[in-house]
């Protein structure tokens, strides 16, 4: 990937779409590296906007500064989660958000978009920091925080990783199992 050990490296990972936000987040990173240069940005992922992405990110000087992985492993995911320092998640709309909850699970600090599920998922100030949707930015002011603010990586780290074990698909299967003894108890007994 061409990450140098003193770089701090960002991740973004999704679908290569309007939707995802990925231009967004360029734009961010254009506003980012003129205060911080030993910055590196992975962008994780394939789609229709990829070619269009790859230009903006040259038309907006991110040559240096913008790695394109396209499609990769859960193996190769794994090991860029593990050496990177922040996730970002700049969806415009996200129902859900597995994406964020991966990176929580992997213990980074993530920036989300402030919509949809992303919102339910990530507390702000609490295991992330949420950035206002389509504002670059807000986006950055978001990065440039977590680039400076060691002690608030740290925090949102720990409580990153408390919070995704809540998702884990084993409790998860735990309390939908708990459920349906408690409704078929409660049946029985009408």
């Amino acid at each position: 990937l061409g990450v140098k050990p003193w770089e701090k490296l960002i991740v973004s990972v999704g679908r290569m779409s309007h939707q995802k936000g990925f231009h967004i987040l360029l734009q961010a990173m254009s506003i980012v590296i003129h205060r911080y240069r030993d910055v590196k940005l992975i962008l994780v992922g394939d789609g229709y906007m990829r070619g269009e992405l790859e230009r903006q990110a040259s038309d907006l000087g991110l040559s240096e500064h913008v790695v394109f992985t396209g499609f990769i492993d859960d193996v190769y995911l794994k090991a860029i989660l593990k050496s990177a320092d922040i996730m970002v998640v700049c969806s415009l709309y996200e129902p859900f958000g597995i994406v964020a909850l991966e990176g929580m699970a992997s213990g980074l600090p993530v920036i989300v978009s402030a919509t949809g599920g992303l919102k339910e998922i990530v507390e702000h100030e609490v295991d992330g920091l949420w950035a206002s949707p389509g504002d670059p930015a807000s986006l950055a002011s978001c990065i440039e925080r977590l680039l400076v603010d060691a002690d608030l990586v740290s925090k949102l780290r720990f409580n990153a990783i408390v919070k995704a074990k809540r998702f884990d698909w084993r409790n998860i299967a735990k309390k939908v199992l708990e459920a349906y003894g408690d409704a078929g108890r409660r049946a029985r007994f009408q």
